[in-house]
């Protein structure tokens, strides 16, 4: 499966160690705010962080981004978000992520990214540069610089495409503060758009009621809540026809529909989610199909 090395690096005091809990704290928004970046770039795209292992010295994290599946293409997507999580740790502005991209797109010798239109590089250089404002993953990235805060021992922090080098550049332990307080403004352009897609999530609170009310449901970028506008399925459900066990991981196969605003920053953000059409309910991706396909969708 294609992979991304990215390394979170925390540089120390010398002869100081780092507080466990902290660096734990810290790992797990730097963790989130992958996830929320990867959603936003590419909803279907589903993957792996995973450690490879943490050198001695300053604590440098070296792991994977493993690509598992996804309708866009995987080696483009790992690259787009890996600078987009390192442009939150650097002084680079989407603007310097867009033409790095674009720079690395048209040297690579990947084939997966040669067979890539022009346009399509330039739309995921464009992509890739949004996303870098975009709030949704910029409040873990801010909560990554207030829990390193709280540890003496650590005089820095920095995000690198590799496990071969440290970061270029390692935002100083005084910038900390004013990195975590950062409030993106949300501001509308006015432009909406909808957009649609073909995906699997899994059901974590469905609402079982006359009436209806949105589903909680969780996505290969995080969780969200949803209009079930599937007459047919919900009808089925309230009536007991199309019975959905209670057990934990009941995957939906399903069509969204996004309702997005365009901000003045160029970033798209979602307004509201709507599931239009439930194909298929299942306990296990590879178990037998619980709610079978109804003829013609």
């Amino acid at each position: 499966m294609p992979t991304a090395p990215i390394s979170l690096y925390i540089d120390l005091e010398p002869g100081r160690t780092a507080e466990l809990e902290v660096v734990a704290r810290a790992s797990l928004e730097f963790a989130a705010g992958i996830r929320e970046l990867a959603f936003l770039f590419d909803p279907s795209f589903e993957f792996r962080i995973e450690l490879e292992r943490g050198d001695e010295g300053s604590l440098w994290l070296k792991a994977f981004i493993r690509w598992i599946r996804g309708l866009g293409h995987a080696h483009p997507t790992l690259l787009a978000i890996t600078l987009g999580a390192g442009g939150w740790f650097s002084a680079q502005t989407g603007e310097f992520a867009y033409q790095q991209l674009l720079e690395h797109f048209t040297k690579s010798s990947d084939p997966e990214i040669v067979r890539l239109a022009p346009d399509q590089m330039q739309d995921m250089a464009e992509r890739t540069a949004r996303i870098i404002a975009a709030p949704e993953p910029g409040k873990h990235f801010q909560n990554v610089y207030r829990e390193l805060g709280q540890d003496p021992a650590i005089r820095g922090v920095g995000v690198a495409p590799t496990h071969v080098a440290p970061p270029p550049v390692i935002i100083p332990r005084a910038e900390f503060q004013a990195r975590s307080e950062i409030n993106i403004p949300i501001v509308s352009s006015g432009e909406r758009r909808t957009r649609r897609e073909q995906g699997d999530f899994v059901i974590i609170r469905p609402v079982l009621k006359e009436g209806g009310g949105k589903w909680r449901l969780r996505g290969p970028g995080g969780e969200f809540s949803a209009t079930i506008a599937d007459d047919n399925f919900y009808n089925d459900i309230i009536r007991g026809n199309a019975p959905v066990p209670l057990a934990a991981e009941i995957h939906m196969r399903a069509a969204l529909e996004v309702q997005e605003e365009r901000t003045v920053d160029g970033a798209w953000r979602p307004l509201s989610y709507r599931i239009t059409r439930v194909d298929t309910i299942t306990r296990q991706p590879s178990q037998a199909n619980l709610f079978p396909t109804r003829g013609g969708q």
